[in-house]
């Protein structure tokens, strides 16, 4: 049986995912080495202890996405990145609380999500959640 492969927006969709999560781990560990003494109140091992837990969400909601073609998944995450960006918006006052580095690093989250988005909605990606996979080419030779 020909192995069928997964579209090109969801591969593409999963990389930048993966491009997120390091970009969470930098932040996180910006916060947790961070000398700055406004950041006195955040304990190293609490924001460790956060992203680990963070990191497995994530990892299971990519697997549901990516291998599974969970269309529920996709509106769970799209849902919220959603949420993430207006609760961001509503505290904007307080954006640079945590360090212009770790502000940075938030808003190139955000757009990574915002381009995942993107790849989950596009033609190709809505067979993969439908149900419709991709014939590998390869069965025809």
């Amino acid at each position: 049986m020909a192995r069928a492969t997964r579209p090109l927006s969801i591969r593409r969709f999963e990389g930048l995912y993966y491009l997120g999560l390091g970009t969470g781990a930098l932040n996180a560990w910006v916060l947790a080495t961070s000398t700055d003494p406004q950041l006195r109140h955040v304990e190293p091992a609490g924001v460790l202890m956060d992203m680990a837990l963070i990191t497995a969400l994530n990892l299971l909601l990519l697997w549901l996405i990516a291998y599974r073609g969970s269309n529920a998944a996709r509106w769970v995450f799209t849902v919220l990145v959603a949420l993430g960006a207006l609760i961001m918006l509503a505290h904007i006052s307080h954006a640079l609380d945590y360090g212009e580095l770790s502000l940075a690093l938030t808003l190139a989250q955000y757009l990574l999500c915002a381009i995942e988005i993107l790849f989950l909605f596009r033609p190709d990606s809505r067979d993969w959640f439908a149900g419709r996979r991709p014939i590998d080419p390869d069965i025809f030779s």
